[in-house]
Parts: structure tokens; sequence; C-alpha cells
């Protein structure tokens, strides 16, 4: 019993709790070193593709509706070769939402006002080097 406090003090040396007490402390150790690892500030990452500045071509057209009952008229899947005039090829510098489009094909027709030519656009695919737009 000590003197000054009043209380038994108790000290117990066991090899096997003493085990356990340090295997706790490396695993907890090893723990923090691996979280650390991950939350490095390094750059090594590449950059997002989205935000990347590459340009982005897209078709753009007006939705039809039923002149009787108001209704969206729904393209005819069975018949992807159908001729709906009035698509644009547009062009945008990135995909950014600040970006402004470019009608591209408008000027390629004579038609006068920008999408109602009488023309349809269909089938955008982009060449293997990526420099044209087919």
């Amino acid at each position: 019993m000590s003197s000054t406090t009043g209380f038994v003090t108790l000290e117990v040396t066991s090899s096997v709790l003493s085990a356990r007490y340090h295997r706790g402390r490396l695993l907890a150790c090893i723990g923090a070193l691996s979280l650390t690892g991950c939350l490095s500030g390094g750059d090594s990452q590449k950059a997002d593709p989205v935000v990347v500045e590459e340009p982005v071509a897209y078709i753009e057209r007006q939705l039809v509706f039923n002149e009787n009952t108001g209704s969206l008229v729904e393209d005819d899947l069975a018949n992807p070769a159908e001729f709906r005039p009035g698509a644009r090829l547009l062009l945008k510098s990135s995909a950014a939402a600040r970006s402004s489009a470019k009608d591209i094909s408008s000027a390629a027709f004579s038609g006068g006002t920008p999408g109602q030519g009488g023309y349809d656009v269909k089938d955008l695919h982009v060449s293997q080097d990526g420099n044209r737009l087919l």
C-alpha cells in the first residue's frame, strides 16, 4: 500500500499480456502508415479525361411533337435510316458549360436558316487519328 495515496498498487508482469500489447501497438502503427501512403499529396495521378480541354462534336435536333395531341413523337427504332431534316452538327472547343457551340454543318448546305435545311445528320464517327469527323 502506498503511503501517499492510500491505494494498493498492483504490478502485473506477464509475457502474454506484454506480447499482446506490443502486437496491438505494431498493428496500429502499420495501419497508420498504410493510410498515410494513401493520403500523400503527390501529383502522380493522371488528369481527369473529362476536365481535359478537348473538342466535343455532337448532333443537335429539334424535338417533334404531334400537332393533334401535343405529345412527343418518338423515333422509330425499327427504321434508323428514316429522314428527319433539321439536325445540326455542332462543335465545342471543350466539354465545359461555358464553351460556346459552333454550327459546322449548316454552312455546308445552302439553306439559309441554320437547322432548317433539307438535310439530316446521323451516325457521327471520329477518324482513328481523331482529326476528322465522318
